[in-house]
């Protein structure tokens, strides 16, 4: 099955979707108020303008085993500002090295004009040794689209409980500035 449904040769990150869900609609309708409740909470410790939500169980979605979402923190439309979507290959990682080149050559047949960037991020501090093996998609506006497969280190899986995954995040360039500039300064 497919992992990012798409629209043909999609011009913009609002034309993609995920799980059938894009950037830009509201959680509202997907989701009741008592289900969004639910989800878990994740703020930021600089700027609370932007709250992650998600799921801890999942039996509501066909291809991921988790989805987040960020939306603003009082909008009570909770339009969704991100979408990441993941799914689990605890200690398998070539499954998922195979599973993220279909989904990038699905990407590469429906964003024709834009060429993945691929490249390895080496994660460090408590991290160190695990590696994420990546592919950005890049609109001109600045969003992005990005495949992932992480290979966690033995210790990190034991010690943080973490799986090798792999990730499908749709991220417009406002929310990047405000990560990067707001969220941890």
């Amino acid at each position: 099955s497919l992992f990012l449904i798409t629209s043909s040769q999609a011009g913009d990150i609002q034309d993609l979707e995920i799980e059938g869900i894009s950037v830009g609609d509201s959680l509202l309708d997907f989701f009741s108020e008592a289900e969004i409740n639910e989800m878990y909470l994740v703020t930021y410790p600089k700027s609370k303008k932007y709250i992650k939500l998600g799921f801890r169980e999942n039996n509501k979605f066909d291809d991921y085993e988790h989805l987040t979402f960020h939306v603003e923190e009082n909008d009570k439309s909770y339009v969704i500002h991100t979408i990441d979507g993941v799914i689990f290959f605890k200690n398998k990682l070539q499954k998922c090295m195979k599973k993220k080149k279909e989904v990038v050559k699905n990407l590469s047949s429906t964003l024709i004009s834009i060429k993945p960037k691929e490249y390895d991020f080496k994660y460090k501090g408590e991290l160190k040794g695990s590696i994420a093996y990546i592919s950005d998609f890049k609109f001109n506006d600045g969003s992005s689209v990005r495949v992932w497969c992480v290979n966690w280190t033995a210790s990190v899986e034991e010690n943080k409980n973490f799986a090798d995954s792999l990730s499908i995040s749709m991220s417009p360039k406002y929310f990047f500035d405000w990560l990067n500039n707001e969220a941890y300064k």
